[in-house]
């Protein structure tokens, strides 16, 4: 065997090793932030009896924008989860999620759903998140 070849191969080999031992020497500097408050929609005020016509949601903070939805499996037929009047969605976690029309066709002018909320802490400038 080429010894250039055997050098080449055992240094490929160690890659993977010398890449886990880089990784887990920054685990401890590593930081993970969640700045969205309310990320799953599980806290509400009130099962959700209809659908969004705009205005804050039952589940707090969040407000939709012309009319997005508040889909919780104590929200019956219309507004449940997984099944509702829109069709079959199961939550991503727990028991609920908010659902918007990215855009809707047809109407004029043409109309948009949103959803909003306050964050947890404000943004800094100069900072990646």
């Amino acid at each position: 065997m080429d010894p250039t070849n055997q050098f080449t191969f055992r240094s490929v080999s160690l890659q993977p090793f010398v890449l886990l031992i880089v990784w887990l020497s920054m685990l401890p500097f590593g930081k993970a932030q969640n700045l969205v408050p309310n990320p799953s929609f599980e806290v509400f005020t009130t099962c959700p009896t209809t659908l969004g016509i705009g205005g804050p949601l039952q589940c707090i903070p969040w407000i939709g924008i012309n009319s997005a939805d508040y889909f919780n499996v104590c929200g019956g037929f219309l507004i449940g989860v997984p099944f509702n009047i829109l069709g079959y969605q199961e939550a991503r976690t727990g028991a609920a999620y908010a659902g918007i029309f990215h855009k809707i066709n047809g109407g004029f002018p043409e109309q948009r759903e949103y959803l909003q909320a306050p964050l947890l802490e404000a943004l800094e400038p100069d900072v990646c998140y």
